[in-house]
């Protein structure tokens, strides 16, 4: 994905006097307009604000980044704003986050399910170099500004034109982004699952607490609430691989991620791993269904009929026919293994799962440690101990 391509100085504004986040989206959506990359401005501008109403756009260290996927949308661009004033009121994924550097990612409707996961990944892999965001910060010309953006661009073209190892830089690179895409289709598929988790595990927990038995309640209201408890941790699984295939391939890959997860936990019982394996197989699948061109008069079938229906039938009989049974085996040994651990044992993963988790503050090695005890705690509940002290 190149920037040249994506934005230029005409779409930048720096220390702007705007002074909410409708002020800001209305500016940047203007930049895209008068640069002709719209069709409809007030139309790409509701599909802006409608997406606000998901999941917050504001990250943290002062960033945001709005989106919209729209038909009215001609070609991929980026605009960019600096602000004067922080914004302290927009929803963001970190609640301390005043933000004062917007970019507004505009992609065309037929592009939404791979240009759009590459644009934003290529984006998001910028903001955590080092020292990035300060040079966007103190930038003094839209030059400037924009030089930073391409920075890496430019150090990739003197690569090129020096001829020195250009084909292992290439490949290095390549390689980083598309893990740092699946950790994003992973995180994506995780960050819906936790509430699942949280409302079931409190609700059981609950339920069994105020029984006073150790046990889960055998009627009466308490089995009643212990019930929606097991419902959260029963379906958790299922939102974790449709919504990873959600984050690969859109709408089209919601209901195949979920029914072969839902298949692969219920009749092979390959628990979290098998909904995260599912999930990217679904994914990929739809993606590839979706590279398929449709007649002009059964393209309006594709998201909603034809992508989900043999989406669904190739991913539920992948996991059937090819690795239900493998994967079943694979977390059969591990949940054997932690259960059957002894006193000591117990502490030395607890507190090694407590280690990962303080590590490194909410980083790779932190989410590696907590998805996986979260995604345990209906088997081997005692594995949140370390985590939680953490």
């Amino acid at each position: 994905m190149n920037f040249r391509n994506l934005i230029d100085e005409s779409l930048i504004v720096l220390d702007s006097d705007c002074k909410t986040k409708i002020e800001v989206i209305n500016k940047l959506v203007d930049l895209l307009d008068a640069s002709g990359v719209l069709e409809n401005r007030d139309e790409f501008f509701k599909v802006v604000m409608e997406r606000e109403t998901k999941s917050p756009t504001g990250l943290e260290e002062g960033l945001a980044i709005p989106h919209g996927k729209s038909t009215t949308v001609k070609n991929a661009k980026i605009s960019a704003i600096r602000l004067k004033n922080k914004i302290s009121d927009w929803e963001s994924v970190d609640e301390d986050n005043e933000v004062e550097l917007a970019f507004l990612i505009a992609i065309p409707d037929s592009e939404k399910g791979s240009t759009h996961i590459e644009v934003l990944s290529n984006l998001t892999t910028l903001f955590m170099e080092d020292g990035f965001l300060e040079e966007l910060k103190n930038a003094k010309t839209k030059k400037e500004f924009l030089n930073v953006i391409l920075k890496e661009e430019k150090v990739e073209e003197e690569k090129v034109e020096e001829n020195t190892f250009t084909y292992e830089v290439e490949e290095k690179k390549d390689f980083k982004q598309t893990l740092n895409r699946m950790k994003e289709h992973l995180l994506f598929g995780t960050s819906h699952m936790i509430p699942f988790i949280v409302a079931g595990g409190v609700l059981l927990s609950l339920a069994v607490m105020l029984s006073g038995k150790g046990a889960v309640p055998d009627s009466g209201f308490l089995k009643e609430m212990a019930d929606m408890g097991i419902a959260g941790l029963t379906l958790f699984t299922a939102v974790l691989g449709g919504y990873i295939a959600y984050s690969i391939a859109d709408k089209p890959g919601l209901a195949p991620g979920m029914i072969g997860s839902w298949i692969a936990v219920q009749n092979y019982k390959t628990g979290f791993l098998g909904a995260i394996i599912v999930g990217f197989i679904a994914g990929f699948i739809v993606q590839c269904l979706k590279k398929i061109k449709l007649p002009d008069s059964m393209k309006s079938l594709g998201s909603i009929f034809i992508y989900p229906l043999i989406g669904t039938f190739l991913v539920c009989s992948v996991v059937i026919w090819i690795i239900g049974t493998p994967i079943a085996s694979m977390m059969g040994a591990m949940n054997n293994w932690l259960a059957g651990m002894a006193g000591s044992g117990k502490v030395l993963l607890g507190t090694i799962l407590g280690g990962m988790t303080a590590f490194d503050m909410g980083g790779p090695i932190n989410k590696v440690a907590t998805l996986f005890a979260q995604t345990q705690v209906d088997t081997q509940p005692w594995l949140m101990g370390g985590v939680g002290i953490a």
